[in-house]
């Protein structure tokens, strides 16, 4: 019966009826336990004992405060002084509720560079955007991203992990507001984009995946691939890769295999054979493979995945200006326009408002 009662508690939590209970504090006199204030704003520990007294230290000076051991239920006001008071209420400590980041990171989508291997030629040497700057010559970039890059980082995830969550910056840290609440506001707006009013819980998860594909993955990329396009004469080829085999190894391994999609770094699967990679593929497998195989052969040799002497069924063309199209590679390949618009304009006005330029 215990999970009832749990559920009976948290349904009169949602309708305010029983206090939601703040976090836990320890003071000198011992630990205490309060409740969030009505606005959720604050927290708020009520009716702390800051001195000792009786009839026989009337007029006198106070004692010192109690101690006490177990937990000081600090929910409720204590009784005031009849006169006004200049300090105001010195029995209640209020903190404001921490608004921390949801996902720390100080820069969105670095790729791995390499360090120096003897007698091996390296290929990312830097960050892109610090070689772009470095090199008179432009260099042609494929760049994309798979569809559900996020099965990856829900994977360890509880509901107890997802609601330390709740209620929290939904951003990392490359973004920055001028106050707690501007950042708030904003955090709200994309919460309820992403969740509407439900609770980030595990019944959203799907949800939570989707956030952290968009956000950490597949938007970083398109606005790198803007930023080439607008900086540079490079020709930017996008893809999204959504195909689901045998040889999705990292949606395998979150846990989330018999869901839609591919998970991150599924689609060098089927690009490398890999010596911990076991030689397992059906022949719809096996085609995938010819096919991108293909694709970035065609590319590392003459600069086009697609060039017009292969008569692909497919031409691949690079993303234009305000005109950018996508590789959807899957079960049958075919030509797109920008994935999740609405997400991109998102956070495009959310950056072009808030990006640090100091990071």
């Amino acid at each position: 019966m215990k999970w009832k009662n749990k559920l009976f508690l948290l349904t009169l939590i949602a309708i305010k009826l029983v206090d939601e209970p703040a976090p836990e504090v320890t003071i000198a006199q011992g630990t205490l336990i309060g409740k969030i204030s009505s606005d959720g704003t604050f927290f708020e520990y009520l009716g702390i004992p800051y001195a000792t007294t009786n009839s026989s230290t009337r007029f006198r000076a106070p004692g010192p405060p109690p101690s006490w051991t177990g937990l000081f239920k600090a929910v409720e006001e204590s009784s005031s002084c009849p006169q006004n008071s200049f300090f105001g209420e010195l029995t209640a400590l209020r903190a404001k509720k921490p608004l921390q980041l949801f996902f720390d990171t100080q820069l969105l989508h670095l790729p791995c560079v390499e360090s120096t291997i003897a007698e091996e030629e390296p290929v990312i040497t830097d960050l892109p955007f610090n070689l772009y700057k470095n090199i008179s010559k432009d260099i042609d970039v494929i760049y994309g991203s798979t569809s559900k890059e996020g099965f990856l980082l829900i994977a360890g995830d509880t509901n107890e992990t997802l609601a330390e969550r709740h209620g929290r910056y939904l951003f990392a840290s490359d973004l920055r507001f001028s106050s707690d609440e501007e950042g708030f506001v904003t955090s709200k707006k994309v919460e309820n984009f992403y969740f509407g009013d439900d609770v980030i819980n595990m019944s959203q998860i799907l949800k939570v995946a989707e956030f952290y594909t968009q956000l950490y993955f597949e938007i970083p990329a398109i606005f790198e691939t803007e930023c080439l396009i607008d900086k540079t004469q490079s020709k930017v080829y996008n893809y999204i890769f959504n195909y689901s085999g045998q040889r999705n190894f990292m949606k395998l391994r979150s846990g989330y295999y018999n869901e839609p999609g591919a998970s991150h770094a599924d689609d060098l699967f089927y690009l490398f054979r890999g010596s911990l990679i076991p030689p397992i593929f059906t022949k719809q497998d096996k085609k995938i493979i010819d096919y991108m195989t293909t694709l970035w052969t065609n590319f590392a040799k003459y600069g086009d995945p697609t060039p017009d002497w292969t008569n692909s069924v497919l031409k691949w063309e690079p993303s234009k200006k305000h005109n950018m199209k996508f590789l959807y590679i899957d079960d049958v390949p075919k030509i797109g326009s920008m994935p999740n618009n609405d997400a991109f304009h998102l956070w495009k006005n959310i950056y072009d408002k808030y990006r640090k330029t100091d990071i």
